[in-house]
């Protein structure tokens, strides 16, 4: 038996074993492993003290050295009065724990050990020892170099403190996670039936994208904090089952969040004021943060899996993200792989809000006051490209279906989309007061009675024509490329039923084209087919534009501007225009040409602010006055040659009469002169065919008779006795409904652009 001085002699104890399987039996390790292992220590006994010195040992890469005392070891056989302490020291250079956890006997056991008994303990099960080491009274001191995790490596730990009847109050703490300093503090509590080690650290400027990706929890984030709290709580004696007792909460404060494309062009930039991350024991994580886009007011809330889960690559987890902003809603949800990415999963998209115009500010552009508005479908990113194969949009009551392409694989975005509706109705679409041309940012001068000074006026329609060629320049243009495809079955406006409709827009290389935007009714239909672009220097734009409208039902455009009218008829209107000039010059210095041909019922004064309705409507009582008589059509026929416009043909037929004219319209100075020469269908005896005259500017004209033609319109007048029974003799009535020349009245169209 061991004498006192025997046991105060010290001890050397030497394990080397190339294979430390080999010591698997023993130890409870897998016999398979091949990891050296070697260990040094020195053991001194005494009655009351057990101590380990130059502890040094080394398992494949994990290495550490210290010492170790457990003093008052007469407590342990009942004949000593004071507690057991340990007293732990420990320099580690570097743990390997994914390469530790190969070391797990090969026996199932998925369950964690139970906790030993007595409250406030924490137990090393070591096969080595008879019994366990109670640490529940201890002081220790540790320090670890590199500890290194299957998602990233935690280095520069410094942790030590005392523990007393199973708790240690708040210790300092200090690690480096992903390159990043964290101190603070660390509580230690062994009195429950789990261990539990709580840890407050703070943080100056975090990378949280670098850090997420270094974690392997995300990739893909551009975000940065400009200070993290963090508390964290882990409740368990072995790692895995730590994580899953885990709690987490970390306050963000200040810094910005960076949304990019596919291919990592940013998209907008929120400005972080704070941010809170939650995960309590066995439930999601959650992220809330509060910011600006700009100075737009956002919030955003993001939910996933557990943290346990998150820790586990390759493990699909439910994610939702919502985003609120400018009374509009954006949001995600669906399934995605960790590390956490907008890749591969399985997401579907909503966005909604009251009105497009809201967004004003947000999208930085004046956009139209439609809604309410939604877009729903499913999303996911396929290359460098964002997809949607599957979306509805909705605006107010006219919902359209189709899919979408939004590409970053170029040297500008690329956005394709197409899309089908049953039903279309325009009554979603009124612009109201909206202009896509921003209002003027010039001073306003002070309030005065409202004007109507056509210079005035002018000026604002030029101004706003500057603005909308700033708006549509040949650098926003190349910006982007886009393909735009819409196919209505049905297009309604109120109440009436239009037909099918069909447009098509493309931006490509800088260019703008409608190829065609057009609306098919019974009868007829209206096409338009447009190629604008801005030239190199923004000074001047290219456009073709060709439009062609064959018996279209204007009552419909008039109750679109007065519900309550009953204006009724029909017009064909073809219109050919290439010109190069600035925006506000287009006509000033276009060519082409322009049909037109009216079948009207009720024409009024003031539905159609158009100068050339004005002036047919002006004409109709100085050619006709008759109530009885009935207007069968219109037809006016212009050649456009360097802004000036000169009839092919210009004619007003009505039950009693038809007039025949001249016209020259000159959009340089802005200036018209027509005369129209009114005939009796029948000859009449002392007829007085007076000729009508429309001259001045087409902002201001006014309606008359010629004087130097009133000689001529006198010696007509008693002419009549003698001419009037020789053309009853000679000349073939027209007819009263003017069939022979209101059917025909467009000439062959030319060739489209």
């Amino acid at each position: 038996r061991p004498t006192p001085r025997d046991l105060a002699r010290p001890l050397r104890l030497s394990i080397d074993a190339p294979r430390v399987g080999s010591l698997g039996r023993w130890l409870g390790l897998d016999p398979q492993s091949r990891l050296p292992l070697r260990a040094l220590a020195g053991l001194t006994l005494s009655p009351d003290l057990a101590r380990v010195d130059e502890l040094s040992i080394a398992l494949g890469r994990t290495r550490l050295s210290g010492s170790f005392a457990l003093h008052g070891l007469s407590a342990l056989t009942g004949s000593g009065r004071v507690r057991p302490r340990a007293d732990l020291r420990l320099r580690i250079p570097e743990i390997d724990l994914p390469q530790l956890q190969t070391l797990r006997s090969a026996a199932p056991s998925s369950a964690p050990s139970p906790a030993p008994p007595g409250a406030g303990s924490l137990t090393l099960d070591l096969p080595v020892l008879p019994r366990g080491i109670d640490l529940s009274y201890s002081d220790f001191s540790v320090e670890v170099q590199r500890l290194r995790l299957p998602a990233a490596d935690v280095e520069a730990i410094r942790f030590e403190g005392r523990i007393r009847d199973g708790h240690m109050p708040p210790a300092p703490f200090s690690a480096q996670v992903a390159g990043i300093a964290f101190d603070g503090s660390a509580a230690v509590d062994l009195r429950g039936s789990l261990p539990e080690l709580a840890l407050s650290l703070r943080a100056g400027a975090v990378d949280i994208g670098g850090l997420l990706q270094r974690l392997r929890i995300a990739e893909g984030i551009d975000a940065r904090v400009e200070g993290l709290q963090l508390s964290l709580v882990l409740r368990g004696g072995r790692l895995g089952e730590a994580i899953e007792r885990s709690q987490l909460r970390a306050e963000l404060q200040g810094g910005q969040w960076t949304l990019r494309s596919p291919a990592l062009q940013p998209i907008l930039t929120v400005a972080v004021g704070r941010g809170l991350l939650q995960a309590p024991p066995g439930a999601p994580v959650s992220l809330a943060l509060e910011g600006t886009i700009d100075r737009t007011p956002v919030v955003i809330r993001m939910g996933t899996g557990r943290l346990a889960d998150l820790t586990r690559p390759g493990s699909r987890v439910p994610f939702s993200f919502e985003a609120l902003a400018a009374d509009t809603r954006l949001a995600l949800q669906g399934q995605v792989a960790v590390p956490l990415t907008d890749r591969g999963g399985e997401l579907t998209l909503s966005v909604s809000g009251p009105r497009f115009d809201a967004l004003n500010e947000l999208a930085r552009a004046d956009l139209p006051p439609w809604g309410p508005w939604s877009l729903n479908g499913r999303f996911q990113v396929a290359g460098q490209a964002y997809a949607m194969p599957a979306l509805e949009l909705k605006v107010g009551d006219s919902r359209l279906e189709g899919q979408g392409t939004l590409g970053f694989n170029g040297a500008r975005p690329v956005a394709r989309l197409s899309l089908k509706a049953p039903t279309v109705q325009l009554d979603d679409f009124r612009f109201g007061d909206w202009s896509p041309v921003a209002p003027s940012t010039q001073p306003t001068p002070p309030a005065e009675p409202v004007s109507r000074d056509i210079g005035q006026m002018r000026e604002q329609a030029r101004d706003a024509a500057r603005r909308g060629q700033r708006l549509l320049s040949r650098q926003t243009l190349l910006r982007q490329e886009v393909d735009l495809d819409v196919q209505v079955e049905q297009v309604r406006s109120g109440t009436d039923l239009l037909g099918s409709g069909r447009l098509h827009m493309d931006v490509r290389d800088g260019r703008l084209s409608l190829a065609p935007a057009e609306v098919a009714v019974p009868g007829g239909g209206a096409r338009v087919e447009l190629r604008y672009e801005p030239l190199p220097g923004d000074e001047q734009v290219r456009l073709q534009a060709r439009l062609r409208v064959d018996r279209f039902d204007y009552g419909v455009l008039a109750r679109r501007i007065q519900p309550a009218s009953d204006l009724a008829g029909h017009f064909s209107a073809h219109f050919d225009l290439d010109s190069t000039a600035p925006l506000e010059a287009l006509m000033q210095r276009g060519s082409g040409r322009l049909d037109l041909a009216v079948w009207p019922v009720n024409l009024k004064s003031g539905v159609f602010d158009l100068w050339a309705v004005n002036v047919f409507v002006a004409l109709l009582p100085t050619l006709d006055d008759a109530s009885a008589s009935r207007v069968n059509c219109a037809v006016a026929r212009f050649d456009l040659r360097d802004g000036r416009l000169q009839q092919d043909s210009l004619l007003v037929d009505t039950t009693r009469l038809r007039a025949t004219g001249t016209a020259q319209v000159d959009f340089r100075d802005e200036t018209l002169l027509v005369r129209l020469q009114p005939r009796a269908k029948r000859p009449q005896f002392f007829s007085l065919p007076l000729p009508v005259e429309v001259s001045g500017r087409l902002t201001d004209f006014k309606v008359g008779v010629p004087a130097r033609s009133a000689v001529a319109t006198v010696a007509g007048f008693f002419g009549s006795v003698v001419s009037t029974p020789i053309r009853l003799l000679s000349d073939k009535p027209l007819p009263a409904d003017g069939a022979d020349v209101c059917r025909q009245t467009m000439r062959q169209a030319p060739p489209a652009p």
